[in-house]
């Protein structure tokens, strides 16, 4: 096998790794992840690891336990049966999206039906613009009864209410590409891609806004007392794009072999 080959091997290898190694094992950057493992059960979010109110309208706890649909601990582990409010808590991110490649949302998810509203979504200040995915019961229109993409600029009806939706725990995502201008939203579960939005447009000051994540639960109205689970929020960025890293390294490597093939022809090592 000549150097050429080798050369075209080592790209093919290098994009393989930039689609199927996790995320530690490449250059991204985690700026928020969160197991609620290390809280006690029962215990209400708020006031822990960085976790805060968002405002004064939305003081009900969130507390942490056991999930009934997720075999982890998720929040919220169970309902408060003395609030029938609103519950809204934020987190800052560690650090700034960046500005090239992909930033990705992503946590798991357990609906029960029926059920009331809540959602998961990257903010900026705390609220809008938001990006993320909102679980409609009764309260919502938009699309009862199933996952709503719950966006800046996505518009109305960008759904996800198939049988999957409820009663089966799912993984839903947010991917910003910085480079393409764009954002768009995708459900999976252990089969696999379920949905996936159309593009929507984000600008770049839109992008460097966005400093923290926020959940919400809406304890209001009947049936009083369902909720969803959450668990294993992670945002992650500078995600890179796996096309433009082999293009790339396939205009470095030929280049270099012919280097190496000069300095050999000169007597060199």
């Amino acid at each position: 096998m000549n150097c050429l080959k080798i050369a075209r091997h080592i790209v093919l290898m290098l994009i393989a790794a930039a689609l199927f190694l996790p995320a530690a094992a490449r250059a991204d950057v985690v700026l928020l992840q969160e197991d609620f493992e290390s809280y006690a059960p029962g215990s209400n979010l708020v006031g822990q690891n960085g976790w805060a109110s968002l405002d004064p309208a939305t003081p009900g706890p969130i507390y942490i336990n056991a999930g009934a649909g997720l075999s982890t601990q998720v929040a919220p582990g169970h309902p408060d049966p003395g609030t029938k409010n609103q519950a809204a808590v934020t987190k800052a991110l560690s650090g700034s999206l960046s500005a090239t490649g992909k930033t990705i949302l992503s946590f798991d998810a357990y609906a029960f039906s029926p059920s009331h509203n809540y959602l998961v979504e990257l903010v900026t200040g705390g609220s809008n613009p938001e990006y993320g995915w909102s679980y409609s019961g009764p309260l919502d229109p938009n699309c009862s009864g199933g996952w709503h993409l719950y966006a800046t600029g996505s518009g109305a009806g960008n759904c996800f209410n198939g049988p999957e939706a409820t009663e089966n725990p799912v993984t839903l995502e947010i991917v910003i590409d910085a480079d393409a201008g764009t954002y768009f939203g995708r459900v999976s579960d252990v089969s696999g891609l379920l949905y996936q939005s159309s593009d929507f447009a984000i600008s770049a000051a839109q992008i460097a806004g966005i400093d923290g994540v926020r959940i919400y639960f809406d304890y209001r109205g009947a049936p009083y007392g369902q909720d969803g689970e959450f668990d294993n929020i992670l945002v992650v960025t500078g995600v890179p794009e796996p096309a433009a890293l082999g293009l790339m390294l396939a205009g470095i490597l030929p280049y270099a072999v012919r280097r190496r093939r000069a300095k050999t022809a000169r007597g060199g090592k």
